[in-house]
């Protein structure tokens, strides 16, 4: 008799923690689904800081694509009016990351913010 006693209980237990542990993946499984929902929601509405190319390359200017290094050849060349955003900053270098998807080092003195390209300024409008 205690053996069907303690076999019972053992089954009873077993139920109870597979009960459990499906209910805890179940919540789980929805965590997750609330977590994709809402970055989905927030990327949607905001846009990514690479997505804004608010700088643009005054001339043309090499680019190295590992690191800011002068020892060897450059990587390649972003032609005057290349749209970019700045992705980090690296002393005498700028990290950018270009409207086609380059993400190159460039001198910092190239890179203007888009509509500053040297130009005076009109400040009351007038000719």
């Amino acid at each position: 008799m205690r053996s069907r006693t303690g076999m019972l209980l053992m089954f009873v237990l077993c139920l109870g923690c597979n009960r459990a542990e499906e209910a805890r993946r179940k919540a789980t499984q929805h965590n997750l689904k609330q977590i994709e929902l809402a970055l989905k929601n927030y990327h949607e509405t905001h846009e990514s800081p690479d997505s804004e190319l608010s700088h643009v390359i005054a001339a043309e200017t090499e680019y190295y694509t590992t690191s800011p290094q002068q020892g060897r050849p450059p990587d390649g060349k972003f032609p005057a009016g290349t749209k970019v955003s700045i992705v980090e900053e690296a002393g005498s270098y700028v990290l950018v990351k270009s409207e086609d998807g380059v993400e190159a080092y460039v001198g910092a003195g190239a890179v203007k913010p888009q509509g500053n390209l040297g130009m005076p300024e009109i400040i009351d409008g007038s000719c």
